[in-house]
């Protein structure tokens, strides 16, 4: 049940131990909870994603960033996060897996895939759209 969203899926399996229900519910959840297309993603897979390439080359447009973000990202950060995204070569995709709302911020949440392994990344913006936080795991 998703009492928020006012949705519940309801399976029955006429075998007692059967891990149908679940996995029908994990299929069919998705479909009734999309969520409704959003203006503002685009927007922000973009600033994700420029954020990113800039990062790579040890770069950040701070008209971007709130005033903590930006004390954040000291030279050293800077050097550090180039060395390592450098280290991993172009990355294949980086697309948007979720989204939320957290005290006031958005809360985007990406996937950035390369060959042999993927990242997290979450970007946090508050409603001007300046970032606060932007996390690579």
């Amino acid at each position: 049940m998703w009492p928020d969203q006012r949705a519940a899926v309801v399976v029955f399996a006429n075998a007692d131990g059967s891990n149908a229900p679940g996995s029908v519910t994990e299929k069919i959840a998705p479909l009734l909870l999309a969520e409704p297309e959003d203006p503002g993603a685009e927007m922000a897979l973009r600033q994700a994603r420029a954020i990113f390439d800039g990062l790579a080359q040890g770069r950040i447009d701070r008209s971007l960033l709130t005033a903590n973000a930006s004390a954040y990202f000291t030279t050293q950060v800077l050097e550090d996060a180039a060395a390592s995204l450098k280290a991993l070569g172009p990355p294949e995709s980086l697309k948007q897996t979720s989204v939320e709302q957290r005290g006031g911020m958005t809360y985007w949440h990406f996937e950035i895939k390369y060959k042999s392994r993927s990242l997290n990344l979450s970007m946090l913006t508050v409603p001007n759209g300046k970032l606060e936080q932007y996390l690579i795991q």
